[in-house]
């Protein structure tokens, strides 16, 4: 978990029935976790074989310190905590377990990029995605060599990615974080641009 000192997980769940004198009566109650599992599989793209990017470390920014008990639509209002410069094994993957963190769909974007527009170069907020919406960003080495094999660029760089569904059953304006879910985000880098 991205902190969880306790090392143990609550799991809530509930059931509605009724009863009206001596009944003897079993009720399955589902259970779920408060927690997302969030896996991020970084890897080099195919386009550029004159590319390679190592990723180094990632941030996790907006993370909830608290969530209800039960499912919910909208994340309490509350603290959020960041986690800033974790190191990236080898291989290029990192997972880690946050809280729900939901939302509803927000109405605007209509691709990837749209996720992550910032209102402008001095204003480095986000157009569309909520204030408090969890996101990564991933840091490292960018670098590209020539047809002979000859560094032309090393660059440092780091890609921001918010969380959310926003596969094809998904939505781009999906900036939640459910709980009981796993979250699969495999990132191809092509270039620095």
């Amino acid at each position: 978990t991205v902190e969880n000192p306790s090392k143990r997980m609550t799991l809530s769940g509930h059931a509605t029935f009724s009863a009206t004198g001596a009944v003897d009566l079993a009720v399955d109650i589902k259970l779920s976790r408060p927690y997302a599992k969030v896996t991020f599989n970084v890897k080099n793209g195919t386009t550029n074989s004159n590319f390679t990017f190592t990723p180094t470390s990632y941030s996790i920014y907006n993370v909830p310190t608290k969530a209800s008990m039960f499912d919910n639509t909208a994340s309490l209002t509350g603290d959020f905590k960041n986690y800033e410069n974790r190191a990236i094994a080898l291989g290029g993957s990192f997972e880690f377990l946050q809280l729900e963190n939901a939302y509803s769909v927000v109405e605007g974007p209509t691709k990837y990029t749209d996720r992550e527009k910032r209102v402008s170069k001095e204003d480095r907020s986000f157009v569309y995605a909520p204030a408090n919406s969890t996101y990564v960003v991933i840091y490292g080495d960018g670098v590209e060599k020539d047809g002979q094999g000859n560094i032309k660029k090393i660059s440092k760089t780091n890609y921001t990615i918010h969380l959310g569904d926003f596969s094809a059953s998904g939505d781009w304006g999906d900036y939640s974080v459910n709980r009981n879910t796993h979250y699969t985000y495999n990132v191809t880098v092509n270039g620095v641009n």
